[in-house]
């Protein structure tokens, strides 16, 4: 099986070499499967599992390679809160990655036992179709190979190695499923896959295409105006108001949040934010920066000058997002992730899978193939239209 360690480490003359180049390569998969984090992020590793593939002295080899600086750990432990952190030291994390052969057979069959087992326990019927056609898809491992060494010099060293690694886990078949506990989405090769890679992938020998929804998080947020709105007016009509957003009940909401809902809805919202900020970017950079300062960090405590540009303009919606924050700022990002996993994984794919439609999900966008794109958009406007009322923008990307 493939592994991988930094390309200035050669530990060949090691006897248990497989075993730490092993390690290493679970600290780098645990990097490049969870895109918010960076070559810097202390990531933990799963004691169950290494127990199962290396046996009780795991701890041994993780202790080899810190002593000989290869690894370090952040020393922090606290009891069912917080496992140590592991990464790279600072000469080895920021060099590109190299693929090695791990060859000892024995732990090659435990780490495939462990893999197979572990898809094998997502035993929803929905989660099986995903990893069937998950495993079912096709890769153009030449093309993409020769587009990112075409394309070398425009990444950093630690992206060029997450481009290479992820399309080789790929078109070798090792695949990667796991469902979150905190979001419920679904992670897998296909979600930490570089966008510039998707257009190399097949089914069925036809190129895929992506349909998309169109301001997402945002439209998401829409859901839970009106569960604030009657608890803040609980003498008012608007307690009859469910999450089933029909346009005559937008119409009882106070105007900036009719006006967040239209701008959410028809997939306008980050344009309209772009020009009544002022903000000189691309939509790529004003969104991170929005979900940075706006949505996602501790607006009680914000000195972002964008939290108050944003509560100006939408104050009721700025409320909404400061109640669902008020206990841990952290969880309403999980709110918005759960709603959008529980139509997106729980709804939606239920229904392509009963027609047989070939269906990989990206979070809040679906990759099938051109046939089929019609098809899936009209289910997915369907299952908005039936579930809440109100539809967003869904285009082909």
């Amino acid at each position: 099986m493939k592994g991988y360690i930094p390309s200035n480490l050669n530990l060949e003359s090691e006897k248990h070499r497989d075993k730490l180049y092993y390690l290493i390569t679970l600290i780098y998969y645990s990097r490049i499967f969870d895109k918010r984090k960076t070559k810097d992020t202390y990531v933990t590793l799963n004691g169950k599992l290494l127990h199962k593939i290396l046996g009780g002295y795991y701890i041994k080899y993780i202790r080899w390679l810190i002593d000989f600086g290869i690894i370090e750990s952040d020393r922090n432990y606290i009891p069912k809160k917080k496992s140590i952190g592991y990464r790279l030291t600072q000469k080895y994390r920021a060099v590109k990655f190299r693929r090695i052969e791990i060859t000892n057979k024995k732990l090659c069959a435990k780490i495939e036992q462990a893999k197979n087992s572990r898809l094998e326990n997502y035993s929803i019927e929905t989660y099986q179709y995903l990893i069937h056609c998950l495993q079912n898809v096709e890769t153009d491992f030449a093309g993409a190979y020769k587009w990112i060494e075409q394309n070398e010099t425009q990444f950093p060293k630690f992206d060029f190695s997450t481009y290479t690694c992820s399309i080789d886990l790929l078109h070798s078949k090792d695949y990667y499923f796991t469902s979150s506990s905190l979001s419920g989405r679904v992670f897998t090769n296909i979600t930490q896959l570089p966008k510039d890679l998707r257009p190399f992938l097949s089914y069925d020998s036809k190129k895929l295409v992506e349909i998309d929804l169109a301001n997402s998080q945002p439209f998401f947020l829409n859901f839970l105006i009106p569960d604030y709105l009657s608890k803040k007016y609980p003498n008012s009509n608007l307690i009859n108001v469910s999450n089933y957003l029909s346009y005559d009940t937008k119409n009882i909401f106070p105007e900036d949040a009719k006006k967040f809902i239209e701008l959410t809805s028809d997939g306008t919202f980050y344009k309209y934010l772009i020009k009544a900020f002022n903000f000189n970017g691309t939509e790529k950079q004003f969104k991170k920066i929005l979900f940075a300062r706006v949505f996602y960090n501790d607006n009680d405590k914000s000195e972002y000058e964008e939290w108050y540009l944003f509560r100006d303009l939408f104050p009721t919606v700025a409320e909404v997002i400061s109640f669902h924050k008020k206990d841990d700022y952290k969880k309403f990002s999980h709110m918005l992730q759960k709603a959008e996993a529980d139509i997106m994984i729980n709804k939606i794919v239920p229904k392509l899978m009963s027609e047989e439609i070939y269906v990989l999900t990206i979070h809040d966008s679906i990759l099938t193939t051109p046939d089929n794109s019609e098809r899936v958009k009209k289910i997915m406007l369907d299952e908005f239209k039936n579930q809440y009322g109100l539809v967003p923008t869904i285009r082909n990307k």
